[in-house]
Order: C-alpha cells, then structure tokens, then sequence
C-alpha cells in the first residue's frame, strides 16, 4: 500500500496496489486527486483530474478524461470512459471508445461496446453495443443493440434495435422500432412497430407492420396483436387481433370494442368504423359503419345492432340496417324488411 510519492508531479492521489506496479504507470504531471485501488487499475497512465478506479485492471488501458468513476473487474478495460462518466459492474464501457461522455453504465457489460455521449445503461448488458446519444435502458438486456437516440427502454430486453426517440416500457418491447413509437406493456410493439405508432397493453401490435403501420393506435390487451396498418384505432382487448392474418391489407379503420374487427375473413375494409362487442367481428366492407355485436359485412353500408344475442350481416352495399326497429300503423316513407333487417326508401 502506497501514496504516489514517487510518481512524478502526481499530487494528492492515493495508488493501492501490489509492490512495483506504480513503477509501470505513465502518470501526467499535471493530474491531480485521484484514486487508484486495485493492479493494473490506468496502467499506462491518467490524464484527468478526480478520476475514481477500484478493481483489476479497470480503466488499464486510457488515460481518463477526468471525473471518471469505474468500479469493478474490467470496467473501461480496453478504451476507457469518457469524462464525468460512471462505471459500476464487471465489464462495464468494457470495449466502449474513449468517447463515451457524460455516460452511466451499472451492471455486468453494461454498455459493452458503446460509445457515444450521454447514454445509460442499467442491468446486466443493458446497451451492450451500438447504443446511440442520450439513450437511457433500463434492464437485462434492455437496448443491447443499437438503442435508438434519445430512445427510453425499460423491462428485460426492451428496445432492442429501438427507434430514435422511441419509449419501450415492458419486457420485450419495442424491439425494432421506428422512430417516435410508444410500447408500453410485455411484448407490447415486440417486433417492427411504426413510425408515431402508439401501442398499450400486454402482447398489444406484437407483431408490428413497420412502415405499413405508421401513426397507428393500439390500446389494450392483445390488441391488433398480430400487426395493424397505418393510421388504424384498435382499441379493447382482442381488437382486430387477426385482422392482418385473415387479409386485411387496407387501413384507416377505428375499431373499438371486445374483439371488434377481429378477423377480417374476405371482408377487408378500407375507411371502417367498428364499435361494439365483436361488432365487425369477421370484417366490413369499404367505408362501411357497424355498431353494436356481431354486425358487418356491407360496403358503404350502415350497420346499428341492439341485440346482444343476435347476429346483424350486412350483404348488400350502400344499405342501411337496424335491429330492433318498432312497428307502429301509419303512415311510412321507409319499408323495413322484418327478415334480413334492411330499411329501404319507397
């Protein structure tokens, strides 16, 4: 156990090590209050004032920029930290550039192999490589490749490859994202959401479209689960769920309700607005407007069911049906048909 006394020009740092390993340091002259615990800890020298190392050979092989603080087994190993950096963890900035600024990295391997400024990475490889600028990941694995720029990822392998200014909150969400995606939830937004897209709740735009799912909305448990298309409202759990598998390939559509548009079946609509329970539950024509259970089919149609209990289809285009209508005698400027539910002008 040593003070530097005899290391030129090195004031008030304190070296801890084993006998003679002082004796191999390239020490600045000029670098000052340093802290330097364990063997091969800056090896070939230290270049910045209030730098902080304890551990085998962590920061060996920098210089330090200053205001550095690197705990534990290889942290910074390779090309060190950047000033007013923290490294906590084995490994930590352990293959990350010398320009790694303003950078918190707490965890084995966390922010391995990045190097760009403002970044953090908490958990185990959290941002293990490629994370950009001001990228903040949080949990194992959480951004490990490519976290996008001023991207938030929180859950266990949130955010992988995630999107520039992307959020990705929940155990593997948000794994390639586009660019100002939101994923909240586990698996929420798990693959390939769009660009603006917003996606919440559990397994919510799992399967995402990428750019044919721009600016959609997903909201809830398993919604639009299997991917959406571009400008889409799903909202209630199970909202056109199946609506890309069973060949949807048109968006613009609102859908709102338990498993409203859930599988569109030959019945791909463009422009539809579904509300209700299960309403446009196996699809709807073009601009088509179905509310209420089990109604749809119809092009340019109007579809209004009251019954819980019974299906309303719509066959026909540019038609209007309702369930239930009231009878009443007197005089009629529409005709009803009592079987298939059809209002028609006379």
């Amino acid at each position: 156990v040593r003070l530097a006394n005899g290391d030129v020009g090195l004031t008030q740092t304190l070296i801890i090590d084993k006998k003679g390993t002082a004796t191999t340091r390239n020490l600045s002259s000029t670098s000052t209050d340093n802290i330097i615990i364990g063997d091969g800890c800056f090896l070939t020298g230290i270049g910045g004032d209030r730098n902080i190392a304890i551990g085998k050979d962590t920061m060996k092989n920098t210089q330090g920029q200053g205001q550095t603080v690197a705990i534990g087994y290889n942290v910074g190993v390779l090309n060190g930290m950047g000033n007013n950096s923290v490294g906590i963890g084995v490994g930590a900035f352990g293959n990350s550039t010398n320009g790694a600024s303003n950078s918190v990295g707490i965890g084995p391997s966390a922010l391995y192999n990045s190097a760009t400024d403002g970044m953090v990475g908490i958990g185990s490889s959290a941002g293990y490589q490629g994370a950009s600028t001001f990228s903040t990941s949080v949990g194992y694995n959480s951004g490990y490749s490519n976290a996008g720029s001023s991207s938030c990822n929180f859950g266990v392998q949130s955010g992988n490859n995630s999107g520039v200014n992307s959020v990705n909150i929940g155990g593997h969400s948000g794994a390639n994202s586009d660019t100002f995606s939101v994923n909240i939830g586990y698996n929420t937004g798990a693959n390939n959401s769009g660009y603006g897209s917003v996606s919440i709740g559990h397994a919510s735009n799992q399967v995402g479209q990428g750019a044919s799912s721009n600016q959609s909305v997903c909201l809830g448990f398993a919604t639009a689960q299997n991917g959406c298309l571009t400008d889409d409202i799903n909202i209630g759990s199970f909202a056109s769920r199946n609506a890309i598998n069973s060949g949807r390939t048109q968006g613009r559509t609102i859908n709102i309700g338990y498993s409203a548009a859930q599988n569109t079946g030959p019945h791909s609509g463009f422009d539809t607005i579904n509300i209700g329970t299960q309403s446009a539950v196996n699809g709807a024509g073009d601009y088509s407007i179905c509310i209420g259970r089990d109604s749809g089919f119809g092009s340019h149609s109007i579809g209004i069911n009251g019954y819980g209990n019974r299906s309303l289809e719509m066959p026909n285009s540019e038609a209007f049906y309702v369930s239930p209508i009231r009878y009443d005698a007197g005089t009629h400027t529409l005709r009803y048909n009592n079987t298939t539910k059809e209002i028609t002008f006379f």
